[in-house]
């Protein structure tokens, strides 16, 4: 393990430091609050969580469990303790996006010294779309905590051998899970990185791990299930989500990307919440599958992909690259912050976008030169990650529990650099990392014209596309939302306007027949 300075206890610039990033966290909210509004945030699961928060304290039972349990529960205890208080429950969460800023330190500081430990905190306090979803209700900001945590313990695990410490981190796994749904299927991977350990002197004790871990995972999963059960009217170690995002990663249409200024991927949302039908052989969910059993919609869906598997291999690369894209959260609100000024809004997103790629590439390197005992259970957590948008769908907000590990490999890397231990030039005849480099900054790039145009702009796409795909109670729809919005210009209205036509005359059409 890479120590370039000893781990140390927190000084009073460390303590002034957290208290700084706590102010950080919570001067959106006190803006939110003094305009007595709540965030206009892109993905409507934000708004989900709390209607299901709010729906456990009032009838005691979450009618919308398609996701799993812990997150509404979280936001539902803040509501009942502040009597019913959205913006008390705000900054709880943005609270937990400080502690996760903390975490941060903590396990940077363990990993690679203090030094780094301040850049990665610095940068994870500002990194923008922490910011962001921590003014959020969204699962996110809390299992990217429960994630921080558990890799901190299992870090703890590989420098004490208790094995105490590693049934821990299988109750924290199983906390993680049930609050952020997938969380438990990097079980395997976890258990393989502590194989490669164990590979050539101890099997036995490789045994005794695997039991450890796996008692406590399910001990966790089935606890919780237990406990959430009366509020539930599905199995919480079972949520729909995970199935459904199976499903919905099936759609043969779109990639199904909630991210600002992916049209094709944002119409998918639009024309499920209208409930058209989509053209027949592209798309597989539908309420009635969902009622099955797990078993028989993962073989229906097996059975529909293997119809077209070369059309699934794309889309899920398109996942993929959504998932890896620069856009994020943040660019969304800053956009629709600043609509007046569109200069000024693009300006700004392209520099959150340049940053976020300055972050994973510089963590690519530190990743690749560090020799600590986190580097394998991260490598193969990146895997897992992969591998979970590739079956399922692809946003970049799915990253976020990524994005601190990135952070601390990135300071380590910046430290390296400027300490004159390894030079860039070096670095770009290691074929493997380059050619991962390259990839990721050719996807960076074609995936920028995304966030450019204004959101007006981006309204009018988004009825244009659903016009030509032929789902136009969708664009009427869209029209009827979008049709008052300030800041078009002519050409922009002249095409909304084109486009309304177009509905107007399917809706006369379709009245005849």
């Amino acid at each position: 393990m890479n120590r370039g300075n000893k781990s140390s206890y927190p000084s009073l610039e460390v303590f002034l430091l957290f208290s700084t990033m706590a102010i950080v966290r919570l001067l959106p909210i006190t803006i939110l609050a003094v305009r007595g509004e709540l965030p206009n945030v892109f993905y409507k699961d934000h708004y989900i969580y709390l209607w299901s928060a709010e729906n456990i304290l009032k009838s005691g039972t979450n009618p919308f469990d398609f996701f799993p349990p812990l997150n509404s529960l979280f936001i539902a205890g803040i509501l009942y303790s502040t009597g019913g208080s959205t913006i008390a429950a705000l900054c709880g969460m943005a609270m937990v996006g400080w502690l996760t800023v903390v975490l941060t330190y903590c396990l940077a500081n363990k990993l690679f010294g203090q030094k780094i430990a301040l850049w990665a905190t610095i940068i994870c306090g500002f990194y923008p779309n922490f910011i962001a979803y921590g003014a959020t209700f969204c699962s996110e900001t809390l299992g990217t905590f429960w994630v921080c945590l558990a890799f901190m313990i299992l870090v703890h695990y590989r420098l004490t051998e208790k094995l105490r410490y590693l049934f821990l981190d299988g109750i924290v796994w199983g906390i993680a899970a049930q609050t952020r749904g997938g969380l438990h299927y990097y079980a395997p991977f976890l258990l393989f990185g502590l194989l490669l350990v164990r590979f050539k002197n101890n099997k036995i004790f490789f045994i005794k791990e695997s039991l450890t871990f796996l008692g406590a995972l399910g001990i966790a999963l089935y606890t919780i299930t237990l406990v959430t059960a009366p509020l539930q009217t599905s199995d919480a170690m079972n949520p729909k989500s995970g199935i459904g995002s199976v499903v919905h990663g099936a759609n043969r249409v779109t990639t199904s990307c909630a991210d600002y200024g992916d049209i094709r991927g944002n119409i998918f949302y639009y024309i499920n919440d209208a409930r058209e039908p989509w053209p027949e052989g592209t798309q597989l969910f539908s309420e009635e599958l969902m009622s099955l059993p797990t078993t028989h919609i993962l073989l229906k869906t097996a059975q529909f992909i293997l119809e077209k598997p070369l059309l699934y291999l794309k889309n899920s690369f398109l996942k993929l690259s959504c998932f890896w894209a620069p856009n994020q959260l943040a660019i969304a609100d800053v956009k629709l912050k600043f609509q007046r000024y569109t200069m000024l809004a693009t300006l700004i997103a392209c520099c959150i976008a340049t940053a976020y790629i300055i972050v994973i590439i510089s963590g690519l390197c530190g990743l690749w030169l560090s020799k600590d005992v986190m580097k394998p259970f991260f490598i193969l957590f990146i895997i897992f990650y992969c591998l979970l948008i590739f079956f399922t769908v692809g946003n970049s907000k799915l990253r976020l529990p990524l994005m601190p590990f990135f952070i601390i490999y990135g300071s380590f890397f910046i430290r390296e650099v400027f300490k004159k231990r390894i030079s860039v030039s070096s670095l770009a005849r290691t074929r493997f990392l380059l050619l991962g480099i390259i990839l990721f900054c050719a996807n960076s790039i074609y995936k920028f014209p995304e966030f450019l145009p204004s959101p007006q702009e981006i309204y009018v796409r988004q009825i244009e596309l659903c016009n030509q795909l032929g789902f136009h109670k969708t664009a009427g729809i869209l029209i009827e939302r979008y049709k008052n919005m300030p800041y078009y210009n002519e050409n922009q209205k002249k095409r909304l306007q084109t486009e309304y036509g177009r509905v107007k005359k399917i809706i006369v059409e379709d009245k005849k027949l």
